[in-house]
């Protein structure tokens, strides 16, 4: 039985800095925390920080301005 992946290693790629690729927020919300999020509420938090529609990237500071919104 392999250990638990941490959030560290779910956010960790090949990603330019200061971006997260929406699959691995995606990871991150649905995984982690006390309140985790649902594959629905996900994907409309990741639709929200997609600001330019191309679905590559999202901005890590938008992410973080998002959720103390929250």
């Amino acid at each position: 039985m392999g250990a638990k992946p941490r959030v560290g290693h779910i956010l960790a790629g090949n990603s330019p800095k200061g971006m997260i690729r929406p699959a691995q927020l995606k990871t991150a919300l649905t995984s982690f925390g006390k309140d985790k999020f649902s594959e629905e509420e996900a994907m409309e938090y990741i639709r929200r920080l997609d600001t330019d529609r191309k679905g590559e990237f999202i901005n890590i500071a938008e992410y973080v301005r998002l959720m103390m919104k929250s």
